[in-house]
């Protein structure tokens, strides 16, 4: 898992990347400098380190990582869309 991720963090052209975790939540990646990858006594025994938004960091054990894919998550970009919507709303009202 420490390998795929390293892999996508060095991509050429960096694309953004999520991790889906076994708690269902989703950590998105959109930045290669906002991920950082440490290995263990034993493989399953890494950690993930990643700069949040909020410029808190997050360690995240490997074991928690059930999937690593390329591009904007699923329940990622309903988050997104839902947000985008909110905002045209609001657009709307203010403008009348």
């Amino acid at each position: 898992m420490i390998d795929q991720i390293r892999h996508l963090q060095s991509a050429k052209p960096f694309a953004t990347f999520a991790l889906e975790l076994t708690s269902g939540r989703v950590v998105q990646i959109y930045d290669s400098h906002h991920v950082a990858t440490a290995e263990g006594a034993h493989r399953a025994a890494g950690l993930i380190g990643v700069l949040r938004p909020d410029a808190s960091f997050e360690l995240i054990n490997v074991a928690q990582v059930v999937s690593v894919s390329v591009g904007t998550h699923p329940k990622v970009q309903d988050e997104i869309d839902e947000r985008m919507a909110a905002a045209k709303k609001f657009i709307e009202r203010v403008d009348k």
